[in-house]
This record gives structure tokens, sequence and C-alpha cells, in this order.
């Protein structure tokens, strides 16, 4: 017992330092999310565009002073839980935000379309698809509420001028009473399997919309992550 407790207390900083690690990736996680994609991809066409002045670009000493638009609050406290560790918590919620998010995103950049829409076209049909209803597996009622809350925030500062917005709810559904669920989860293990036995490009070109990371991946995009992924592992 006694070489126990001076264990413990020697290796108690570890634990703290771990801890403060942990955070810093969740945090990193939450500031790479779809939402903040959706919104820095928004920010970008509009510099593009000319629809807005990009600050970045305007001389510090020209009198001249623009906003910089500010990034989607980052707060990790709501994805802690007891015996749990919150960067599983965010990475649950970063990959399920993606349904929500990624479409849109495509839509904005005209994405997998080989005759994109003008800009004006893009933000309205970016826009819908950012309304559209969701459905979850219940049970984490922080996870849906965080993300109907990141989805009103992105729609309030991106929602086209003259343009009334009546977002249809994200709603949490009993998988065992949902057919559309349940075949969720049952392509979700195919697409796992397939990654186990041969790799992300195999699932790339076996399912008609794969993301990773918050991006819609082609094949050419899986085998460079593929590679990248190899490297690391041998």
């Amino acid at each position: 017992m006694v070489f126990t407790r001076k264990l413990e207390a020697a290796t108690a900083h570890l634990a703290a330092v771990r801890d403060l690690l942990n955070d810093y990736i969740a945090e990193t996680l939450l500031r790479q999310a779809p939402a903040q994609q959706y919104l820095l991809t928004y920010r970008a066409l509009e510099y593009a565009s000319g629809a807005r002045i990009n600050p970045y670009l305007v001389p510090h000493d020209c009198g001249i002073h623009i906003e910089k638009p500010d990034p989607l609050p980052v707060n990790i406290e709501a994805f802690r839980k007891k015996k749990a560790n919150v960067i599983g918590g965010v990475s649950d919620f970063v990959s399920a935000s993606a349904s929500v998010f990624t479409p849109a995103t495509d839509e904005l950049t005209g994405e997998g379309n080989l005759a994109a829409s003008p800009l004006p076209a893009r933000r309205w049909e970016a826009a819908s698809t950012l309304c559209q209803s969701h459905a979850f597996d219940g049970g984490d009622k922080t996870q849906t509420a965080w993300m109907e809350e990141q989805r009103a925030n992105v729609i309030e500062r991106t929602h086209p001028p003259f343009y009334s917005l009546s977002p249809e709810p994200i709603m949490e559904l009993d998988s065992a009473g949902s057919e559309h669920i349940q075949a969720a989860d049952i392509a979700a293990g195919i697409a796992r399997e397939l990654w186990l036995r041969y790799n992300l490009v195999h699932v790339v070109r076996h399912f008609h919309y794969v993301t990773y990371n918050g991006e819609r991946l082609s094949v050419d995009k899986a085998a460079s992550i593929q590679r990248l992924i190899e490297e690391e592992l041998y």
C-alpha cells in the first residue's frame, strides 16, 4: 500500500498533463468541425466574389478597420462526462455533424457538379440543404442540442439576404423502431469491414458519399490519405 501511494503521488503530474493534452485535442477537433468548415468556405467565397472585403488584405495603417468574422464558439465542457475521455465525445459529435454540414458545404463549392451554379444560387441551395431535417439514434441529447445550436449560429451568420429560413428539426429516434437508422448502422458496418480488409480507397469506390475529417472524399483524395496513414503505421 505504501508503494502504491508513493507511485500515485509520483505520477500525479502526468495525469494533469494528459488531461491538458486531451482538452487541447478536443478543442482542435471542434475548431475543425464541419460547421466551422462550412463557415470558412462561405467566408472565402464572399471574399473571392467581392461580396465582402477581406480584412486580412487591408493594410493596418490605411485608416480603415474591417471586422474579422469570429469563428464559432468552442466549448468542450458540454462533452465532458464522468469516466469518459472528452476526445471520444467530441469525435462522436464531429462525425455525426458531418451529415448536417458537409452536404451544404458541397452545395457552396459545387463539389461533384461539373456545371456548378453561380454563387448566389449556390448560397441559396446551401442554405436550403442546411435547413433540412436529420435524425440520429437517441441517447445523447447534449450532442443533438449542440448540433442545433451550431446550425442556428451558422444560419444566422450566412443566410442569403431577403431569404426567410425555417430550419427543420434535428431529431433523436429509437434505432429499434427506425429502419433508416438500422440501415445506416448496417452501411457503417460494411464500410468499416471494407476498410479493415482493404483500404480507404476501396470504401470510396463502393459508397456514393464518404467523408473523412469533415471532407468529402474522391478516389484521389482517399488515395492520398491512405498513403499518409500507411506512412504513419510503417
